[in-house]
């Protein structure tokens, strides 16, 4: 199962500050260690300025092995793709692990398509809360292998 996860309100909430970064991480962690299987891409834009290292950092240490890659950025403003995230997340796919489920973790539904089932929502103004620990539990653990 590949998880992809966005930062900005998601991990925290946006506005945020240093203090308050990554301050939702462990929740999300927490089902990961449990469920297992999971590897974590991320598709935040944060991956445009921080290399791959310095994003795997803000991960505890026990998980930091399972952050595989980060997404493409195929942002073209004279060629806008619909559903950029999940544009970006079907191309991470198809060059890395094609036949792997997936889901993510965003703020910004309107970077999926509409009500896109593998899509996990969080308020951009809370980031993930600790009640949605339970879906992110079901997504990750009810899919499997199922087709793409």
């Amino acid at each position: 199962m590949i998880l992809f996860l966005d930062f900005d309100g998601v991990t925290h909430a946006e506005p945020y500050t240093p203090a308050s970064a990554f301050e939702k991480l462990h929740l999300i962690e927490a089902v990961v260690r449990e469920v297992g299987g999971v590897q974590i891409v991320i598709s935040s834009s944060w991956r445009e300025d921080h290399t791959l290292d310095e994003l795997r950092c803000v991960f505890s240490q026990d998980l930091r092995q399972l952050v595989a890659g980060v997404t493409p950025d195929l942002w073209n403003p004279e060629q806008p793709i619909p559903h950029l995230r999940e544009a970006e997340c079907r191309a991470w796919l198809a060059d890395h692990q094609p036949h792997m489920d997936w889901m993510a973790i965003d703020d910004r539904p309107k970077w999926f398509a509409p009500h896109c089932p593998k899509l996990l929502v969080t308020d951009t103004t809370q980031g993930f809360l600790q009640s949605q620990q339970g879906q992110l539990r079901r997504m990750l653990g009810g899919m499997g292998q199922r087709p793409m």
